[in-house]
């Protein structure tokens, strides 16, 4: 990977996925990668969402403590917080490109992170956002 990348929650999730194996494999190189050369960041946000995912609505799910685990090995990563700045960015995102309001907060922290990529399944592959570039890492 070229420059940092902001994960959004569906490529964690995919990483513990097994109905899509090919989407897994990749998720999991993804993160492996991210995690070990630092590249990678996510938000609080996007650790929310998973665990409670993982643990409600993947299937098979993950325990309490698997997510955990999950979760705990971002702390590496220094995930964004969500601050009142973050909302601030987050309605202009909003505003300007009409995304939902989950998803606008997901650009807005990845902008705060200092990501040149963003890295999800749920938006516009190509889109550029005030420098951040989304692209669908699943896509063929």
């Amino acid at each position: 990977m070229n420059g940092k990348v902001f994960l959004d929650t569906n490529v964690l999730l995919y990483s513990k996925d097994r109905r899509y194996p090919k989407k897994q494999t990749l998720a999991e190189k993804t993160i492996l990668d991210g995690l070990e050369n630092g590249s990678i960041a996510v938000s609080v946000q996007v650790l929310n969402e998973f665990y409670v995912n993982a643990t409600s609505k993947l299937s098979p799910g993950l325990s309490i403590h698997e997510a955990r685990t999950v979760c705990n090995s971002f702390r590496v990563t220094s995930p964004s917080p969500l601050t009142t700045e973050t909302i601030s960015l987050a309605w202009d995102v909003q505003d300007r490109f009409s995304l939902s309001w989950w998803d606008s907060l997901i650009v807005a922290a990845a902008m705060e992170s200092g990501c040149e990529r963003l890295f999800t399944e749920d938006m516009q592959h190509g889109l550029v956002i005030d420098g951040v570039r989304i692209e669908n890492p699943f896509a063929e």
